[in-house]
């Protein structure tokens, strides 16, 4: 195995990992409860599976199959609190510190407390701010850039490559030409005898060559 140094990727702005922008959820300290944030923002926001939550040097709830019963119970209990009546109670400006262990993920999140939500615009009843969801891929097709969301499966993006291979004047794939050649062979040598076999090599100027192995020794080139 061959290590070679590589500069480093930018950091990507829309991780929250690597985004130098502080995560500041807006939320109802004295309605909402510990396991709705847990739920909807650690977990489906910040894609955490096994999540511990921490209020200063308290631990609030931490989540893994490795736990004491006593532990789990606590923890159970936690999630149905709401936030201000948590063993650290939270309120506004009260710091989170949440941690995946297994995917070696860490960060904080200030807290602000807000009484009101639209319930149209904001379903969650809390709005995170310094985070940003992927962004769209992108594909060029026929020369043309577009956009496809990036929870698109990726046969979707193998559909849109088939489409761009099958635009007029593009070249046609080797198989076709190794087909044709076989049909043509058949054609002009029913019986086989004396047929030859033929090596296709690709060059830098995306010609095909084909070497046939009778005594002459010919060369033709496919366009």
């Amino acid at each position: 195995m061959l290590l070679m140094p590589v500069e480093p990727f930018e950091p990507n702005k829309s991780c929250y990992v690597c985004s130098e922008t502080p995560l500041i959820l807006e939320v109802n300290t004295k309605t909402t409860k510990l396991r709705e944030v847990i739920d909807k923002v650690i977990k489906s926001k910040l894609g955490m599976n096994l999540p511990s939550v921490m209020i200063g040097s308290t631990l609030v709830f931490e989540d893994g199959d490795d736990l004491e019963e006593d532990e789990a119970a606590n923890y159970a209990i936690n999630l149905e609190k709401v936030l201000a009546e948590l063993p650290a109670p939270v309120v506004n400006g009260t710091k989170l510190t949440v941690d995946d262990f297994l995917q070696e993920l860490k960060c904080s999140i200030d807290i602000k407390h807000r009484d009101e939500f639209d319930n149209e615009k904001e379903p969650d009843g809390m709005v995170l701010a310094g985070w940003s969801g992927p962004a769209d891929k992108q594909v060029t097709s026929n020369g043309e850039k577009r956009s496809i969301p990036s929870s698109s499966s990726a046969d979707d993006a193998h559909s849109a490559a088939e489409d761009v291979s099958g635009k007029p004047g593009m070249k046609r794939k080797l198989s076709e030409i190794l087909e044709s050649n076989e049909n043509f062979d058949a054609a002009q040598n029913p019986t086989g005898v004396g047929s030859s076999s033929a090596q296709i090599v690709e060059d830098d100027d995306d010609e095909v060559l084909m070497f046939d192995e009778d005594p002459s020794g010919k060369r033709k080139r496919l366009q």
